[in-house]
């Protein structure tokens, strides 16, 4: 059987339509009236699908008769006796304006209310908004195997705007801790991490170089060496992009003759809706005044920047945009996804480097695993800057060579050294 609608003013699911012994079909189903009250409709047809029609008109006119009968007053008050989950959404985000989180925060935040939970559950009662609601909208959004991150994204968020609402005592609890834990993303196999290859790197950056010295003739303002630049300091810090496009000349030690050269990261790049793109004073993860060493090779890279410069640069950036602003990540990715489409076809590149797969966030990954194979997890740790070592762990493709121990192992199958 379906099971009753109790919104008031909506339908139940209409079961599908059955054959009588008469030879005609029927079609049924439940509406809630708007006073709370549940009825039982059916509707007849020569076929299923004539039945099922002049039952939604019939659901409709009902719907339309219960509106007649009852006031605007009456609706408002059950509306605020019990108020659809998206008041309570909507609420939040009202709150949330006003704090003190990040403008990138807010923004993400509030998109996913409106893409997300409102069409879900916006329309649904907050008293029906329980442990089993949350369940099955959090676990349905995995049931195909896909969207394990955007699943925990959400129950974070739900679980915010839920704990508002019992605050506000428009709910008795936060439904979602109750929630059983979300299952994560299978580990057969594991995922494979994305690097360059210590041998192709070298390769890579001098046909990127290369390319950008002489690029096809397109229309549109002629290409800089911006791209190049950046991926040899992504290849020698192991940055994101974002802190990258935030580099300025007054946070790094590089002037030749200097005791040591580094780059100091004090902020990243970020677009906000409504203010365009920004210098956010810290980084990802929130911290600020981070120093990595830098070779006397990106030094002099840097220096050569720097003297080079002709255009307006108010801020001091590494990377200025053509205006003297900042640049967007998003156009700097794609700038090299049309780059490395021309260099597979222009350059005679090792088979096995495969270039669709390279973004700026590989070269991260590709230093982790070298310093990681070189020294160890906790160096690797510490020249990210994470704030544990399950997070680095994610960037570092595992070694597929075991340790050579053929020499002790010798020793205890023959007993000899």
């Amino acid at each position: 059987m379906s099971r009753p609608a109790r919104t008031p003013g909506s339908a139940s699911t209409i079961r599908p339509a059955k054959r009588q012994s008469d030879g005609r079909y029927r079609a049924l189903a439940h509406y809630t009236r708007l006073d709370g009250t549940v009825v039982k409709r059916a509707r007849y047809g020569s076929s299923a699908r004539k039945a099922e029609e002049e039952l939604q008109k019939h659901l409709r006119e009902l719907h339309d008769e219960d509106l007649r009968q009852f006031s605007c007053d009456q609706l408002a008050a059950a509306e605020a006796a019990d108020p659809p989950f998206r008041t309570i959404i909507e609420r939040y985000l009202d709150h949330l304006r006003v704090s003190d989180r990040r403008p990138s925060t807010k923004y993400e935040y509030e998109r996913q209310c409106r893409k997300d939970l409102i069409p879900a559950l916006g329309s649904i009662p907050s008293s029906e908004i329980g442990v089993r609601a949350c369940a099955e909208y959090l676990h349905g959004l995995i049931a195909d195997g896909r969207n394990y991150r955007k699943a925990e994204s959400l129950r974070a968020l739900l679980s915010a705007v839920c704990q508002h609402g019992a605050g506000l005592g428009l709910m008795a609890k936060n439904p979602v801790r109750d929630v059983a834990k979300l299952p994560s993303r299978p580990s057969s196999g594991g995922r494979e991490v994305k690097i360059v290859e210590t041998e192709h790197v070298p390769d890579l950056l001098a046909a990127t170089r290369v390319y950008f010295e002489n690029p096809p003739l397109r229309p549109g303002p002629r290409v800089n060496k911006d791209l190049p630049d950046g991926m040899e300091i992504l290849c020698g810090t192991g940055i994101r992009i974002s802190e990258l496009l935030g580099l300025r000349y007054v946070d790094m030690q590089i002037d030749e003759g200097a005791p040591n050269y580094f780059i100091t990261l004090t902020g990243s790049v970020r677009w906000v809706k409504g203010c365009g793109t920004l210098r956010r004073p810290y980084t990802k993860n929130g911290t600020t005044g981070f120093l990595i060493p830098i070779g006397e090779e990106l030094a002099a890279l840097l220096r050569r920047r720097r003297e080079a410069e002709i255009a307006r640069n108010p801020y001091g950036a590494v990377f200025p945009s053509r205006s003297g602003g900042w640049v967007d990540p998003g156009n700097w990715r794609s700038r090299w996804r049309k780059a490395r489409k021309d260099m597979g076809v222009m350059f005679d590149l090792p088979d096995d480097l495969d270039l669709e797969t390279i973004t700026p966030h590989t070269f991260r990954r590709t230093v982790a695993t070298f310093v990681e194979g070189r020294s160890r997890l906790e160096e690797a740790q510490k020249l990210l800057d994470h704030s544990s070592m399950r997070q680095t762990k994610v960037y570092v493709r595992p070694s597929k060579v075991a340790p050579d121990h053929s020499a002790i192992l010798r020793e205890l199958a023959y007993g000899t050294k």
